[in-house]
């Protein structure tokens, strides 16, 4: 719940309708610009609603999935706005 209003932003950033927030104005800018994948910022989101209780990671699995699901859609959504199309690039950011 402590997310939702990230979630619907984004939902209402990409129906062309985003709240009259500056960073929901600013982030549709970008996605209109950019055309970003709204996947990325829903992986990111889903993702740190999931860890909002600040637990300790079982296993390096749960941490590599953190990191995939955070830091290299961050790194996705960035290749995005830089116009790079390339698998190579895409591979390198996964990591």
């Amino acid at each position: 719940m402590r997310m939702q209003f990230w979630k619907k932003t984004v939902e209402d950033i990409y129906c062309d309708n985003p709240p009259h927030q500056p960073v929901a104005i600013e982030l549709w800018k970008a996605v209109k610009r950019h055309n970003l994948t709204k996947r990325w910022l829903m992986k990111i989101i889903d993702e740190r609603e999931k860890n909002l209780d600040d637990k300790a990671y079982r296993n390096i699995k749960e941490l590599e999935n953190y990191a995939e699901n955070t830091q290299s859609s961050l790194l996705y959504l960035t290749l995005e706005i830089l116009g790079i199309k390339d698998l190579h690039a895409d591979h390198a950011a996964s990591h």
